[in-house]
């Protein structure tokens, strides 16, 4: 495998110093304009790629996030994600992303990879119901949950409940008396506050709990 070029092998190109080179590369004012421009080509031409592992190391500051969902196969956390990034690339920062397949174990495995790698943060949708293991990395790696909220971490949430009580009581505005819940997964607290706020509505403008049209078979995390 071809070695990659590194700041010496630029400085002998451009025929300057290290530190030259160095200063080009992080954009330090204090180099003549015709020198950066030497520089500049022969970045270029030699294809010179900033070793940010060495960077980090050096400053213990990272400039990338980690976001870790269910899976981004999912239209929801796709969109989620993209919105994310975008965000992440106007102020700078680069985005790793990783799945947990809804699995606890994976969750935890991926968490501990990313603060590892030192990212400047993390966005989680959270499966584990405990996360005491982050409490060592917090001081440095801020959390924020989203979709699902945990106990003594920020989180962003949408209130499901009142959210899935609001839509029906539109339907029933509008003339509809045999209103279904569709999509119930007991393994997801928000699933789970849906069905409750689905309940409360249709119990609420005496509709009848018809089986048939949402089974109570859910079990709770």
């Amino acid at each position: 495998m071809t070695r990659r070029p590194g700041l010496k092998d630029v400085a002998v190109h451009a025929g300057v110093s290290i530190k030259t080179v160095s200063r080009v590369v992080h954009a330090e004012a204090s180099v003549l304009p015709e020198t950066r421009e030497k520089v500049g080509r022969s970045l270029s031409y030699l294809g010179y790629v900033p070793n940010t592992m060495a960077r980090i190391l050096r400053s213990g500051i990272a400039d990338t996030i980690g976001v870790v969902v269910d899976t981004i196969a999912d239209p929801f956390f796709a969109a989620l994600v993209s919105c994310i990034e975008e965000r992440a690339l106007s102020d700078g920062l680069g985005v790793i992303f990783a799945s947990t397949g809804f699995d606890p174990g994976r969750e935890q495995d991926q968490l501990l990879r990313l603060t590892g790698q030192r990212v400047r943060g993390i966005v989680l949708a959270p499966v584990a119901l405990d996360h005491h293991y982050l409490e060592r990395h917090r001081s440095t790696t801020p959390v924020v949950m989203i979709d699902r909220s945990r106990p003594g971490f920020d989180s962003v949430v949408v209130d499901d409940l009142e959210a899935t009580r609001a839509a029906v009581e539109q339907l029933v505005r509008r003339g509809h008396s045999r209103i279904a819940f569709v999509g119930k997964d007991g393994r997801f607290s928000t699933t789970i506050q849906r069905h409750r706020g689905y309940q409360q509505a249709v119990v609420d403008h005496d509709l009848g709990l018809d089986p048939a049209l949402a089974p109570d078979s859910m079990a709770e995390v």
